[in-house]
C-alpha cells in the first residue's frame, strides 16, 4: 500500500458507501478537497460533514495514523487546519496540544482488493503502456475531450520549451521558425544536429542563396560536413558542383561544419537518412524564406504547396553520397508537410501568439490541428493496436503527451482514462459493500 493510490482512492471516492470513521460517527464528503502537489497537507479545502456538521479544511493522507508523527506534522503548524486524516491502517491516535483529536477515515476494509491488486501489476507491468492487456478485454473508448486536452498541452509546452531560442535570436520570429522547422527533418533520431545545423547556418545566407539550389544545398551539406566527409569518394558531376560551391561559401564565408560523427543512421530506414533530410530541407527553404508565417492565408497557402516540392534528381535515386537506393521520396509529400507544420511551424507561432497574448491566433492554430488528420508513426500504432484510434492531428498530439508523460512514467492514477480502466471489472467484495466507482 502507499500514499499514491490512497490519494486516488480518496479523491475518487473509490471506498464502500457505508464507511464510518475510526470513532464510529457518521460522515460524508461534500468535496474531497484540491490535490495539493506542493508542501503542506495532500488536500486543501476539503468539505467534510461529521455528524451532520459541516468542517471545512485540509486531509492527510498516509499509510497508518502513526506516520503523522513519523513525518512530524505535530511540529509543523502548516497542519493544524487538518480536518481528516485518511490512513489504511489506524493505529494511533494523533491529537492536538489543546487535547483535541483528530478524526481519522480507515480505509482498511473498506477497499476492493482486485482495485490495489491491479494497480500493483499495472506498476510492475514492463510494457509501456501498463493498461494495454486490460484494454484488450474490455470495450472502453478513449475520451476525445481527453486527448484534446493533453494535445493542447502538448503543443503549448513544446512552444514554451523554444523560449532558450528567444535570447539567442533577439526574439526574431522568422529566424526562430527557421531553426524550429530544420529541427523537425530530424525524427527525433537528429533533431539536436538539425537544430545545431540551422544555428550555425547563418539565416542570411539561407536568405541570399534561396533562389540557387545548388549553392543553397551546398551550403547546407558543407555545414553538416557531411559533404567534405564523402565528397571525394564519389565521381558524380552534381556532387562535384557542390563541392566546388562549398569552397567557395566556405572560403567567402568563414564557415565552421559541425563535426560529421555528430548525424546518426543507425536504426533508421534510408528514406530517412540525413543527407535524404538535408536535401529535403534545401527544397523546403527555398519557399520558406519567402513566407510571411504570422499571416494565416500565406501560411496556408504555403503548407499546401509543400507536398509537390520535388528534391534534386539526384537525392531521389541515393540515400547518401555514392549510395544508390530504391523507393525513395521524390517529392516532400503529405506526412512530411504535415509533421514539418504540426512540429516545426506551429510551436513557435503559439509562443508567439501567447507572448503577444493574440488568442485569435492561438485558436486558429489550434483549430488547425484539430482539421489535420492523425499522424503515423511508431506511438500512434501501438495506440492502434489497442483500439485507440486519434480522430485528428490534436488527438494525436495527445496519445503522445498521453504516452510519454503518463504511461511510460507510470502516472496511471493521475491519467483520466487509467481511472477509468482501472475501475473496469470493479465489483463490491460483498452485497454490503458497495464501492462508489464513479
Amino acid at each position: 500500500m502507499n500514499e499514491a493510490f490512497l490519494s486516488y482512492v480518496w479523491l475518487y471516492r473509490m471506498y464502500a458507501t457505508q464507511a464510518v470513521l475510526s470513532c464510529g460517527r457518521v460522515f460524508s464528503v461534500d468535496s474531497p478537497g484540491m490535490l495539493n502537489r506542493n508542501g503542506g497537507p495532500d488536500f486543501l479545502n476539503a468539505r467534510i460533514r461529521i455528524d451532520g456538521t459541516l468542517w471545512v479544511g485540509h486531509v492527510e493522507i498516509h499509510v497508518k495514523s502513526s506516520d503523522w508523527y513519523l513525518h512530524r506534522h505535530h511540529d509543523d503548524r502548516a497542519y493544524d487546519t487538518v480536518v481528516l486524516h485518511v490512513v489504511f491502517h489506524h493505529d494511533r491516535e494523533v491529537t492536538f496540544p489543546d487535547g483535541g483529536t483528530l478524526p481519522v477515515l480507515a480505509l482498511e476494509g473498506y477497499l476492493d482488493p482486485n482495485l490495489y491488486t491491479r494497480y500493483l501489476q499495472w506498476m510492475a507491468d514492463p510494457g509501456d503502456i501498463a493498461c494495454a492487456a486490460l484494454l484488450r478485454m474490455t470495450n472502453l473508448t478513449m475520451p476525445s475531450q481527453w486527448l484534446i486536452g493533453l494535445g493542447v498541452q502538448r503543443m503549448m509546452r513544446k512552444s514554451r520549451d523554444l523560449g532558450y531560442l528567444m535570447d539567442r535570436l533577439s526574439s526574431d520570429w522568422q529566424q526562430m521558425c527557421y531553426v524550429s522547422m530544420c529541427r523537425s527533418f530530424g525524427n527525433k533520431v537528429n533533431d539536436d544536429v538539425f537544430e545545431m545545423l540551422a544555428l550555425k547556418t547563418p539565416y542570411r545566407l539561407v536568405h541570399k542563396y534561396s533562389n540557387d539550389p545548388l549553392m543553397l544545398e551546398a551550403l547546407l551539406f558543407g555545414q553538416s560536413g557531411l559533404l567534405e566527409l564523402h565528397a571525394q569518394e564519389t565521381e558524380n558531376a552534381y556532387v562535384n558542383a557542390l563541392a566546388d560551391a562549398w569552397s567557395h561559401i566556405r572560403y567567402q564565408h568563414a564557415m565552421d561544419p559541425i563535426p560529421p560523427h555528430l548525424w546518426r543512421f543507425l536504426r533508421t530506414r534510408p528514406a530517412n537518412f540525413p543527407p535524404i533530410r538535408i536535401a529535403q530541407l534545401a527544397c523546403v527553404l527555398q519557399r520558406f524564406i519567402h513566407v510571411n508565417l504570422l499571416d494565416e492565408q500565406e501560411l496556408n497557402n504555403w503548407h499546401q504547396q509543400l507536398p509537390q516540392l520535388e528534391i534534386t534528381s539526384y537525392w531521389q535515386e541515393h540515400f547518401h553520397f555514392g549510395r544508390t537506393g530504391k523507393r525513395l521520396p521524390q517529392k516532400i509529400g503529405t506526412e512530411t508537410a504535415d509533421r514539418i507544420l504540426i512540429n516545426g511551424i506551429i510551436p513557435p507561432l503559439l509562443r508567439y501568439g501567447e507572448i503577444y497574448k493574440q488568442h485569435d491566433f492561438i485558436s486558429n492554430l489550434v483549430d488547425r490541428l484539430a482539421e489535420m488528420p492523425a499522424e503515423n508513426n511508431r506511438i500512434i500504432r501501438q495506440w492502434k493496436q489497442l483500439n485507440i484510434h486519434p480522430g485528428s492531428a490534436l488527438e494525436s498530439q495527445g496519445a503522445a503527451e498521453l504516452y510519454n508523460e503518463y504511461c511510460r512514467v507510470r502516472r496511471c492514477l493521475e491519467c483520466r482514462f487509467g481511472q477509468e480502466v482501472l475501475k473496469t471489472g470493479c465489483q463490491p467484495a460483498n452485497h454490503q459493500q458497495t464501492l462508489l466507482c464513479e
